[in-house]
């Protein structure tokens, strides 16, 4: 079993593209569209704290979604059927 330390942005974009098909590399030239919402304000603890990141992988509709939640140290993959 691999554990993984850190997930980042790169990470994140290969595992959505790898979920919307078999020719996911393909999707790694899509842009990472990255949203950060908190409902105590925009710094970097608010969203730390009591916030959520939203990633998107671009495309019409968009190829994947994923959801971060900082203080709760979960990642939540979405496909573009809306599985999880």
């Amino acid at each position: 079993m691999k554990v993984m330390t850190e997930i980042n942005n790169e990470w994140i974009k290969k595992a959505l593209a790898k979920r919307y098909g078999r020719n996911w590399k393909e999707n790694m030239d899509r842009e990472l569209i990255i949203r950060k919402i908190s409902d105590q304000g925009t710094s970097e603890s608010d969203i730390r704290n009591r916030g959520c990141i939203f990633f998107m992988l671009a495309g019409s509709p968009p190829k994947g979604y994923a959801i971060y939640q900082p203080s709760h140290r979960i990642i939540i993959l979405i496909d573009v059927l809306l599985k999880v």
